[in-house]
């Protein structure tokens, strides 16, 4: 039966990527007018792959991110993030995996800082007009990737930010990750494959 097919893996995953914080007024609608700011990110967290078909998986995960902009305002963000992907998969043989697809990515922003003349000093988040950037974040998270039979795993991904972060309205401010990197290891997947994966 279909219950019968799903199966679940879990496990740790780090990574890395090339993101960005991109700012322009809301009158002007052209991207050109944009200002890119661009950064690092790295993360680390547990991630989950749950198989429910042949080819088809849900594979939600969970992680504590570190976002820097190389430029003179060193700002960093902290944050938790929570990538929920659909899967198309493709079994290889011998419980290999090619993954490929898509879902929503939830951002929470806990903590900010940036250098000033004073040194290293705390970026207000929240909901306030006075802070700097708003605390929560939905963007449209993009992987690909391959598992191998005896669990690591490694994925290429995307984050497309749609959602404005300003809390002045006559600015857009939006943040993606443009391309990132994951790796990771899945502690119980030789019994997923025994379960029928």
């Amino acid at each position: 039966s279909f219950a019968q097919e799903i199966s679940t893996a879990v496990g740790i995953e780090t990574g890395f990527s090339i993101s960005s914080l991109t700012y322009r007024r809301a009158a002007f609608r052209s991207q050109n007018l944009s200002q890119v700011n661009m950064g690092v990110a790295f993360h680390v967290g547990s991630t989950a792959h749950v198989q429910v078909s042949n080819q088809f998986a849900f594979r939600p995960s969970i992680y504590y991110k570190w976002f820097t902009l190389i430029n003179s305002s060193g700002i960093s963000l902290y944050d938790v993030e929570v990538p929920l992907n659909c899967l198309y998969t493709l079994n290889r043989g011998r419980g290999a995996l090619f993954f490929i697809g898509a879902g929503p990515n939830i951002q929470y922003s806990f903590k900010g800082t940036g250098t000033t003349a004073n040194g290293v000093e705390p970026i207000f988040i929240g909901d306030r007009p006075t802070d700097f950037i708003g605390a929560f974040s939905l963007a449209l998270n993009l992987k690909l990737g391959w598992q191998h039979p005896k669990g690591f795993t490694y994925n290429m991904y995307a984050n497309i930010g749609r959602y404005n972060r300003s809390n002045n309205p006559e600015f857009i401010l939006r943040s993606n990750d443009i391309l990132g990197f994951n790796f990771g290891y899945l502690f119980n997947v030789h019994q997923q494959q025994k379960n029928g994966m």
